[in-house]
């Protein structure tokens, strides 16, 4: 048996220019921790074998903030090498992080240097200690900084407001760019010295936060808690209108975390923080996609309070209002309670309007109550489930990105826990398993209500409607899908305070839980004859922010020609544009859409057949005469130059007008122009012209 020795293998590297990665741990922890390894997603795998990591991002000015992708942040942390490979296939480009505290038995001083005013290396010498003998393994970052590896210990957690500008700790619920994770420009963070968790020195007890004082012995607030006064929120709200929100990073995640930390992670301090950050007038310095992330990241963090708040907007002149009880002037001759049920407009000048939130852009606002319309058949439950779905793994949706992945939730009275299982199982296959942000209840054998109506036409809402709000209150969903309206409730379609009532109901659930609503209904016959797709009283409409309506397509004569293609409208949009169409086709059992990335060759060439025959029943009923053959009528060329081509081009079109010819859909018929008998393409009855391969539409 031969054996290769270390110098044959080197010599084997260099005759043969193929470079033989080694992911030995005592590499990792070597003088150089990993130099054979080019990519993120190796570093990530060799450091697993120690470490959980996680993906993180970077973004802002020249990239400084450090954000986790993954929706629970540090938290995810991994070291199944399956989930590592899954994200970087997700997000090639990511950083790997480590957590520090006490899953890593880490924790770092991270030394910034973002400018000239926070230059953490020479303030940690000011403090008397010398970054490059401090610990024997240290990193410098990508944008000229350390990171200085120490033991952890309890009670270490990223407070440093004692310590100067620059300094930062990472501790418990913490975190930090990997060593040897490559920047996109190709910088990296490379290591210095050994990483031996048993050779790092313990947290310099200078760099400790200082003691709290001790606690007078009379000092009974004990008994109280640990907040025995309530949060003064009018008066957090004033003062963090003093906060610039182009503040230091290390501000801003303290003004978010003292917010946190005061209402428990509630979704009112969160929208506070989160329209206060909107504020910033600096490029990349919001990010609205990273804000949930970020706040539930935040844990209860030693020495960050709202007093923190306070002390940063104390230092931008906010000072503690005087407060004054109206109700103690009451007997005071002249004195009146003002009005407080209006607001001034001139007050909200004092900070940008928050941006316009959705779960899918132009159609699907969020916080709201958005209604999809659809007659039996068309596949409107598919379609919210294909929504649900999306979601639920952040994937986009016919071919437009969820804003707002999350977690969904699906009600269904329409269909059975087995047909719902099977649609699930066709179009996620074996991603169904890992489908656990998707929660569905089919209550096809239980009372679906959510309210009732009383003889005075007063709204009752149900105990399921409390389980639901229940539910909510307990997942935070990005979407709740309700199938089907007429299910739901015990009242009339057809009475517009029902109608604004019910909907009423669902907009306080939308608005309190931050999330979509997505409403199913079937068309009324007037809306079904008008097209409008409405369904009942006005009062549905009118209540809801936007509508959809999922129709199949048919000609002027009432004409089906293809059963697996749908159009879905915007009938209402007060948010967005109105009358946008997207053109469906069900196939393999689901809807994709034109120009979704999953759609393939079938789609586009039934969308331009479609297109051919509408505009070819439009010439007609207009008197005018097209050819197949290549003269001034032309029909490719002629319908390609229509405004309502819907972008197919002329060899769209011609291609799809050989297709009908061969499929006997279209043919030549004759006419007479200046006494000479001439063909034109006329379009025949529909014979048996079905391409079933099975499945359902409802």
């Amino acid at each position: 048996m031969h054996t290769t020795s270390k110098a044959d293998s080197a010599q084997a590297r260099t005759s043969t220019n193929v470079e033989v990665f080694d992911h030995n741990l005592t590499e990792l922890l070597g003088p150089d921790p990993l130099p054979t390894i080019g990519t993120n997603l190796a570093v990530a795998l060799d450091l697993a074998k120690r470490f959980a990591v996680f993906p993180c991002r970077e973004y802002g000015p020249k990239g400084v903030i450090k954000s986790p992708y993954t929706a629970n942040g540090h938290s995810d942390a991994s070291t199944d090498p399956d989930q590592i490979r899954r994200w970087w296939q997700r997000w090639p480009d990511a950083l790997p992080a480590l957590p520090t505290g006490e899953r890593s038995g880490l924790s770092v001083l991270d030394l910034d240097r973002h400018g000239a005013n926070e230059d953490g290396i020479a303030a940690l010498r000011g403090l008397g200690f010398d970054p490059d003998t401090l610990s024997p393994f240290s990193v410098t970052s990508g944008s000229g900084g350390q990171h200085i590896y120490l033991q952890h210990s309890p009670g270490i957690t990223n407070a440093d407001s004692h310590l100067p500008a620059g300094i930062n700790v990472r501790g418990q619920g913490g975190y930090v760019i990997a060593p040897r994770a490559m920047l996109p420009d190709g910088r990296r963070y490379q290591a210095r010295g050994t990483l031996d968790l048993t050779k790092l020195p313990p947290w310099p007890a200078a760099l400790l936060p200082p003691a709290k004082p001790e606690r007078d012995p009379n000092d009974l607030t004990d008994l109280l808690g640990d907040d025995p006064l309530p949060i003064d929120w009018p008066e957090v709200k004033r003062a963090i209108e003093h906060i610039d929100p182009n503040c230091s990073r290390d501000e801003w995640v303290k003004v978010g975390m003292a917010l946190h930390a005061a209402s428990g992670g509630s979704q009112e301090a969160f929208e506070l923080w989160d329209r206060w950050s909107a504020g910033a007038s600096e490029p990349g310095k919001y990010n609205a996609r990273i804000m949930r992330g970020q706040w539930h990241s935040f844990g209860k963090r030693d020495g960050i309070d709202i007093g923190t708040l306070f002390h940063i907007a104390g230092e931008c002149g906010w000072t503690p209002g005087f407060k004054v009880d109206i109700d103690d002037f009451d007997d005071l001759i002249g004195e009146t309670k003002p009005d407080a049920l209006f607001e001034s407009a001139s007050a909200w000048a004092a900070a940008p309007a928050k941006a316009r939130e959705w779960l899918v852009e132009d159609l699907i606002p969020n916080g709201v109550v958005t209604m999809l319309n659809g007659d039996g058949g068309t596949g409107k439950s598919l379609l919210a489930l294909q929504l649900a779905v999306a979601t639920a793994s952040d994937r986009p949706w016919l071919g437009r990105a969820v804003d707002r992945p999350g977690k969904a939730i699906v009600l269904s009275a329409e269909d059975s826990k087995e047909e719902l299982h099977r649609r699930l199982e066709d179009f996620c296959g074996d991603a169904l398993a890992k489908l656990d942000r998707l929660l569905i209840r089919s209550f096809v054998d239980a009372d679906p209500l959510l309210a009732t109506f009383d003889k005075q036409n007063t709204i009752k809402m149900t105990k399921l409607f409390s389980q639901l709000e229940s539910t909510m209150d307990r997942e935070w969903p990005s979407l709740v899908v309700l199938d089907t309206l007429a299910d739901l409730h015990t009242g009339d379609e057809n009475n517009r305070s029902h109608a604004r009532q019910f909907i009423g109901k669902l907009k306080a659930l939308a608005g309190r839980f931050n999330c979509a609503v997505l409403l199913l209904a079937h068309p009324s016959r007037s809306g079904m004859a008008d097209g409008s797709g409405a369904s009942g009283s006005t009062g549905w409409n009118n209540s809801v922010r936007s509508r959809l309506y999922l129709q199949r397509v048919i000609d002027k004569d009432g004409r089906e020609w293809d059963d697996k293609a749908r159009v879905l409208s915007t009938v209402k949009a007060n948010y967005g544009a109105r009358g946008g169409t997207i053109d469906l086709r069900w196939q393999h059992g689901s809807f994709v859409a034109a120009g979704d990335p999953f759609d393939d060759l079938e789609s586009r060439t039934a969308k331009a057949e479609r297109v051919f025959l509408k505009l070819l029943d439009r010439f007609a009923a207009e008197g005018s005469h097209v050819s197949r053959h290549h003269s001034s009528t032309f029909a490719p060329k002629l319908f390609s130059e229509q405004p309502d081509n819907e972008s197919c081009s002329k060899n769209d079109l011609e291609g799809a007008m050989n297709r009908l010819f061969l499929s006997g859909r279209i043919h030549n018929g004759t006419h007479k122009s200046n006494r000479q008998e001439r063909t034109h393409i006329e379009k025949v009855e529909p014979g048996a012209f079905v391409d079933d391969d099975g499945g359902w539409l409802v």
